[in-house]
């Protein structure tokens, strides 16, 4: 969380609240003060996770 902080002066925390909170929800991810963990599932599956971070207009899109 800190390189985001210091590169894009962004707190992901704040930004992504949302979905880190789904994840944590739902058990994919750890959600700690100073990291944020996926889970070994959550590793897993990381690629069907990533959309919750789109932007509206870019989530339900398939490139192949």
């Amino acid at each position: 969380m800190a390189y985001f902080q210091q590169k894009f002066n962004v707190n992901i925390l704040e930004e992504f609240q949302e979905p880190f909170a789904s994840l944590a929800k739902e058990g994919w991810a750890h959600i700690e003060p100073d990291q944020i963990r996926l889970t070994r599932d959550g590793l897993l599956r990381v690629d069907s996770l990533l959309p919750r971070f789109f932007e509206p207009e870019h989530q339900n899109i398939r490139y192949t």
